[in-house]
């Protein structure tokens, strides 16, 4: 069934940033209009865990008559063909399970000129891959291909949020759209850095872990300062440090997002007190082939790895 809570991730950005547009065309200052857009929306949280509130209860009060009918339609569908053909009926129910259980687990690979329109992506071989009908991972199931999938360079996903951010001390709090990154994200995309450098680090090592900064926020938040690599700045509270700023044209693997800055996936417990496993179907994931690797060899094995999987 659709993802609503994954479709209203995906209309957020692009629903806000078409606000902001319209309002610094009225002549406001883009901090101003994005402040602005912000405010007029309202509590972006609160309208998410809304749309989450009134899905589960729609499929709550639908599902078991759903299950019901189906149930007795297939019970009669089965028992005419049964008396019409026994022997073609066992071999067509066995098909038909075995389609649905390929079927509820089944990947798609995009083709990589998808990814090209990107801005400041600068690596070959990179394709979009989806689990049942464009849904984005969960991480344990991210790690798992990019463990076992033998046909893919790299396996790497990006989740989009917002937090708390401030630039020193005692400086004011307010709230800035980040992504989450897992190991390999920036090689994998052959980001180039203006300043400094990226992280990779692994998921399950906490120390030493850095931010870097999107050129936009760094000219509109640090003004451009060359002395910002190895400054601490606060994200939900916690001291992190930058170590790097990216080239002017990258914002994202994926095109609608706009994150104001990265951190590697291995922060997340420490920023949000919640274990990497525990963030659900939210992580959008790239892969990058092989070199030599045909992008139909790779969607099959990817098919095949999905009986280990399930």
């Amino acid at each position: 069934r659709p993802d609503p809570a994954g479709d209203l991730d995906d209309e957020l950005p692009d629903h806000l940033e078409s606000a902001t547009e319209a309002l610094v065309d009225r002549g406001m200052s883009a901090n101003a209009a994005r402040a602005e857009a912000l405010r007029r929306f309202g509590d972006v949280a609160r309208v998410r865990g809304e749309v989450q509130r009134m899905d589960e209860g729609h499929m709550k009060e639908t599902s078991r008559a759903i299950r019901i009918e189906t149930f007795f339609y297939d019970l009669r569908h089965g028992a005419r063909a049964l008396r019409r053909s026994p022997g073609f009926a066992f071999v067509a129910a066995l098909s038909i399970a075995l389609g649905v259980a390929a079927n509820a687990t089944v990947f798609s690979v995009v083709n990589a000129v998808l990814l090209r329109p990107i801005p400041g992506v600068h690596s070959d071989g990179l394709m979009r891959m989806y689990m049942n009908h464009h849904s984005p991972f969960d991480f344990p199931d991210l790690a798992w291909f990019r463990e076992n999938a033998r046909t893919l360079e790299h396996v790497i996903g990006e989740r989009y949020t917002a937090i708390g951010f401030r630039g020193s001390p005692g400086g004011e709090s307010e709230r800035v759209q980040m992504s989450y990154v897992t190991r390999g994200f920036f090689p994998a995309l052959g980001v180039r850095m203006a300043l400094g450098r990226f992280f990779d680090v692994d998921e399950g090592v906490a120390d030493e872990v850095g931010a870097v900064l999107s050129h936009g926020f760094w000219q509109r938040r640090f003004a451009g300062d060359s002395g910002v690599i190895g400054r601490t700045i606060w994200l939900a509270e916690r001291p992190i440090t930058v170590v790097g700023v990216t080239a002017p044209e990258f914002r994202s693997s994926v095109m609608a997002w706009a994150p104001n800055l990265f951190v590697p996936l291995a922060a997340a417990p420490v920023l949000t007190g919640r274990r990497v496993e525990d963030f659900g179907g939210s992580f959008y994931t790239t892969v990058q082939l092989k070199p030599d690797v045909p992008a139909n060899h790779a969607a099959r094995r990817l098919r095949a790895l999905i009986v280990q999987l399930g």
